[in-house]
């Protein structure tokens, strides 16, 4: 299928690594020398097609504008569902570096000015006469919250099970969640991420890229703001436990997370203050 979106022949003793992840994932590379990134969206028509569309919308959105946001798209097959991307050679995730003391903050405040510029693009010049989707992302949701459709439920692990109902049964969840929605529908509506992930930034010293837009969208910019900070919180409370091994006692475990949670603190805040320059800058 490479040589189809003209990328070349593979090279047969390189071949296709598969990568994890919800879609079809893979690296490769061409005989032409060209290494490349693959992604089949997967999954039903009706789901996949639209995450599609909206990665494209991104592109569309910042081809003239962000180019070096995200890696550009080399090649694409509409009908089967694939995009071919550049690979970016020799790069480290934000999981990676928010780990690291001394280039958490710095490595968050680049990622702030990168969201904060995308969310300073407004919504009605950003595809012309063409928006992006405005459909507000499935999650959170009080519908959820009370009660999951059967095709959800089928689909659902024994362990998914056991966490929705743990929600469901927490009832100031339910409101705070309600409240919180109906605050954002109030906000102006920009072009924002909407699934936004420290291991969906690939930084190299002259580079941040962010990747995985397919939940691209106009929505409220606090889901970007929101999701990077309780990113830097989860890694926070659980980085720094080695695979496997056992804490010493209780006090251990709480001083490791509170030394962690004031780590992800500074990066928080350093996110925060640079996404908002960035995004009023003109102002």
């Amino acid at each position: 299928e490479a040589e189809e979106l003209c990328l070349g022949a593979l090279d047969p003793p390189v071949g296709a690594d598969m990568l994890p992840g919800r879609n079809q994932n893979w690296t490769a590379r061409s005989g032409s020398g060209l290494r490349f990134f693959v992604k089949r969206f997967t999954g039903p028509s009706a789901d996949a097609r639209p995450r599609m569309r909206r990665a494209l919308d991104f592109e569309r959105l910042c081809a003239s504008r962000m180019a070096e946001i995200s890696p550009r798209i080399l090649a694409r097959d509409e009908a089967s569902l694939l995009l071919a991307f550049e690979f970016v050679e020799d790069a480290t995730t934000g999981a990676d570096l928010i780990a690291e003391t001394a280039d958490g903050a710095d490595f968050a405040a680049r990622a702030g000015r990168a969201i904060g510029s995308l969310h300073a693009l407004g919504a009605g010049e950003a595809l012309g006469n063409l928006l992006p989707d405005d459909v507000p992302p499935a999650l959170p949701s009080a519908q959820l919250l009370r009660g999951l459709p059967l095709s959800l439920f089928r689909n659902c692990s024994a362990g998914e099970l056991k966490a929705w109902r743990l929600m469901q049964e927490d009832a100031l969840l339910a409101e705070t969640v309600d409240r919180l929605l109906a605050q954002s529908e109030k906000v102006p509506r920009v072009p924002a991420h909407c699934d936004l992930r420290l291991d969906q930034f690939l930084v190299t010293p002259d580079r941040l890229c962010v990747i995985d837009w397919e939940e691209f969208r106009l929505a409220d910019a606090a889901r970007d703001v929101g999701s990077f900070a309780g990113e830097c919180v989860y890694h926070a409370i659980t980085g720094w436990a080695e695979p496997g091994s056992e804490p010493d006692s209780d006090e251990d475990v709480m001083r490791h997370c509170a030394s962690g949670i004031e780590e992800a603190r500074l990066a928080i805040a350093a996110f925060w203050s640079a996404c908002g320059a960035a995004r009023y800058a003109e102002d």
